[in-house]
């Protein structure tokens, strides 16, 4: 008895379920016509209840076409088992693609309410559309090899069903910043319908980095252009010079870096410093934006009692998630004087002092005006020196250990209250 039962409901159940998919539908099934770009056009669909109930339908457009149609009749309200119009108006996307394939649906106005149109959609009618392309048009393509010497390589393809003649353009390269690097002239052909060619140009980049390159073409009745990005290489930060000096109980590893790419990059040094091998600790640098192809110095402090001419020092340049790796020896790397910067000013200073002496010559004066020049000169030339030997503040980054600057500017004051005891 009880699976008599059973076989019942489950019957029940698939008539319902059959009913409930076929409440609404949606004629013809397919449509498939061919329309020119830029071309509009009205298609008439029918909304179906094949219930017994009172319906309200909202019709919609799917797939590619989609931004391109316009339903004039938001909703469609039903009898049961009525049929009712509704329109599509359709243009045709200005490109050159060859077809189309979009949907045209109904579903309930109440299923709307409640859930996605993925599980809600009660009917949908295939829509193909095929371009009438029957005026001179090119599609281009465009692609370039990653190292050097770069190939480019340009195809030409014509979608229609008409030739395209008399091709002509240049194809131009860009660095990141816009300025011309190159530039190739592209052949004259004759493309048929349907037909493609290629072209292919070699390009030696000045340097590695990133570059756009560009196509403009002009033919019988029209043109066309296609634009890449592409990138020569990878990026590179190489360590050119370290520098070291000690002042008091605080370590200056200075690193000059070299940016190896044309855009710029922003890098910053970890510095593993070690004593026979073994790690005494690390100090890190300000971060520096250096310039495309440009030079930068990245410096950072370590407090040691140590003297770095015992030590080895283990130095990281991290820039975009990669890295630039140098070891070098204290002993070989310690730098006897200021910073290249402050010898240039001295050196112009005193170049021009010289142009003042020379200048002074054969004027007479006398022993009082003789003695006061000669102080002054001296106290200016005693100025320029303490300048070069001056000590400059380091630039905070977040990266760097906060404990370092703080040591380092208490060792600072306790060397000027050594020079000057009496001030406390």
């Amino acid at each position: 008895m009880s699976k008599r039962w059973l076989l019942a409901f489950l019957l029940i159940a698939i008539v319902h379920g059959a009913h409930s998919a076929h409440a609404v539908g949606i004629a013809p099934a397919k449509i498939s016509f061919s329309m020119s770009p830029g071309e509009a056009r009205e298609v008439t669909y029918y909304a179906i209840n094949d219930l017994g109930t009172d319906v309200v339908v909202e019709p919609y457009v799917s797939g590619p076409l989609s931004s391109f149609a316009v339903i004039r009749e938001r909703q469609v309200y039903l009898k049961p088992n009525e049929i009712k119009p509704f329109t599509v108006t359709l243009t045709m996307p200005n490109t050159l693609e060859p077809r189309y394939e979009s949907y045209v649906g109904v579903v309930s106005a109440s299923a709307t309410q409640n859930s996605g149109l993925s599980a809600r959609v009660a009917a949908e009618s295939f829509l193909e559309v095929s371009s009438i392309l029957n005026k001179p048009a090119l599609k281009l393509g465009l692609d370039a090899s990653g190292t050097a010497p770069v190939l480019l390589q340009l195809t030409l393809y014509n979608p229609t069903t008409v030739p395209v003649e008399n091709t002509n353009g240049m194809l131009e390269v860009f660095d990141a910043g816009r300025n011309k690097s190159y530039a190739f002239k592209i052949s004259k052909s004759l493309i048929a319908p349907a037909e493609t060619k290629e072209q292919k140009f070699e390009w030696s980049p000045p340097a590695n980095g990133e570059f756009i390159a560009t196509a403009n073409i002009k033919f019988d009745d029209g043109s066309a252009s296609q634009s890449i990005k592409f990138q020569v290489g990878e990026k590179l930060i190489e360590i050119k010079n370290v520098r070291i000096n000690k002042n008091g109980g605080v370590i200056e590893i200075a690193a000059d870096v070299e940016n190896k790419w044309n855009t710029e990059i922003s890098a910053w040094a970890e510095i593993s410093v070690l004593e026979k091998g073994a790690a005494l600790g690390t100090a890190k640098s300000q971060t520096e934006n250096v310039l495309a192809n440009g030079l930068a110095t990245l410096t950072a402090y370590f407090e040691t009692e140590k003297n770095p001419n015992d030590l080895d020092f283990d130095i990281t340049i991290h820039f975009d998630k990669l890295t630039a790796q140098k070891k070098v020896s204290g002993q070989q790397q310690t730098a006897a004087g200021g910073g290249e910067a402050a010898k240039q000013a001295a050196a112009s200073a005193l170049s021009k002092l010289s142009g003042a002496f020379s200048a002074l010559n054969g004027i007479k004066i006398n022993k009082t005006g003789a003695l006061i020049t000669s102080v002054l000169i001296a106290a200016l030339l005693i100025g320029l020196f303490a300048y070069s030997r001056r000590q400059l503040p380091p630039k905070q980054n977040p990266d760097a250990y906060q404990e370092y600057y703080k040591k380092y500017y208490e060792r600072l004051k306790q060397l000027e209250q050594l020079r000057n005891p009496e001030k406390k």
